[in-house]
């Protein structure tokens, strides 16, 4: 019989979150509410989750870049006040002279850190991203939580696998996939999950704005949670916005020893 300790296991939140969330709102107070209800131990949050979605307008406005900043600034300062002791989310940002799209991760220890910015970056109705922000430096960093080491990729970013798998060999656990994506996309980003989680050997951990927000775009939702074998293990609707599942870093590390990611 082994006496080795257990590995470590993590509580992990993922959203539906409201299509226009902004710190001090009705439904900023109802996040922190079901937060302090669930304590756990990081919070995933969607892309560019506060305020209003830039890439719906087809044409670039400075005003509404700027006011973006500014929402998300005032959130990300406001983070404590959602209870848990790590949050993952993106913000825009101005880097090197051009507009991105640029992740963050705020700890009540350790303050923010930016590990990742997004580097695919679509143009579709809906989606004018490349209007609004452009490919950020080149950094796939990772970030240890305790013993959870965890690495990001933003929405797009999951189409190239190439990433996951190499986060997998980095040794990450978890790939947080901050997400903005329309009902209709559903299935494509399932499978890119699914795939994400299996090339890498990781927990997979997405959010995603809900609902319709004031200028008539749709959001899909399913937030979720994907285990190492690429099975969603828990997901978010409009009735439970909020789930959390439980991950087991043991897990992961015998995954990243067996096919495919023991496939040179």
């Amino acid at each position: 019989m082994s006496t080795d300790p257990p590995a470590p296991t993590h509580r992990i939140a993922v959203v539906e979150s409201d299509p226009e969330l902004r710190a001090g709102s009705e439904a900023w107070e109802r996040l922190a509410a079901e937060l302090g209800r669930a304590q756990p131990d990081l919070l995933i949050l969607n892309e560019l989750p506060f305020g209003p979605w830039l890439a719906a307008r087809e044409r670039f406005d400075g005003d509404a870049w700027e006011a973006s900043i500014a929402d998300h600034e005032a959130a990300i300062a406001a983070l404590p006040q959602l209870g848990p002791p790590a949050v993952i989310g993106t913000r825009p940002a101005v880097l090197e002279g051009r507009r991105c799209n640029q992740a963050f991760v705020w700890t009540r220890e350790a303050g923010l850190s930016y590990p990742h910015t997004k580097q695919h970056i679509p143009d579709s109705p809906g989606y004018r991203e490349t209007t609004w922000t452009a490919p950020g430096p080149q950094r796939f960093g990772t970030v240890d939580l305790g013993s959870l080491r965890a690495g990001i990729l933003i929405c797009t970013d999951i189409m190239f696998t190439e990433h996951a798998r190499a986060y997998g060999r980095a040794g990450v656990h978890l790939i947080a996939v901050p997400r903005a994506t329309p009902p209709g996309a559903a299935a494509i980003f399932d499978a890119a999950l699914r795939m994400t989680a299996i090339v890498s050997g990781c927990y997979v951990a997405t959010s995603n704005r809900g609902g319709r927000d004031s200028a008539g775009e749709r959001f899909g939702g399913r937030g979720g949670v994907y285990d190492p074998l690429g099975d969603p293990v828990t997901q978010t609707s409009s009735r439970q916005r909020l789930r959390l599942h439980e991950i087991d870093t043991g897990y992961v590390a015998w995954k990243q020893t067996v096919y495919p990611c023991n496939v040179e």
